[in-house]
């Protein structure tokens, strides 16, 4: 509805899951041969939330099922997984504490999106 002199402008728009099969794609870019796709892996879930890239070779990503995985880079084998109990929508980080790294994310899900709902801020530590 357009804005009038008296009222503001009101949106109105509706949000539907679509009711097809969805997923979601990582992908490694090689940006020294002009952006050539290196590796994808498939995921059970649109990525929503973001991706880290370490110096050690590990990419850390979560999908807003929970489940927060760590990949090599490499390669695209999946490491690692956690299911952290509410969707992982949010980019991961990295910090370190003396010499240990650590990786948190948090998974607050989404009612939106339909993913599970939470309030937790997850960190693991990294082991050499």
């Amino acid at each position: 509805m357009p804005a009038t002199d008296d009222k503001p402008a009101v949106a109105y728009h509706v949000f539907e899951r679509s009711k097809e099969p969805n997923w979601g794609v990582l992908s490694a870019i090689e940006l020294q041969n002009g952006g050539r796709i290196r590796w994808k892996q498939k995921t059970d879930e649109p990525l929503v939330g973001g991706t880290l890239a370490t110096a050690g070779g590990l990419v850390f990503t979560g999908e807003g099922s929970g489940k927060f995985a760590a990949f090599d880079a490499p390669s695209a084998k999946r490491l690692w997984h956690f299911y952290c109990g509410a969707g992982v929508n949010a980019p991961p980080i990295s910090y370190k504490v003396g010499k240990r790294q650590f990786i948190a994310v948090a998974a607050g899900g989404s009612k939106i999106w339909g993913y599970p709902q939470g309030d937790a801020v997850i960190a693991f530590a990294l082991t050499e």
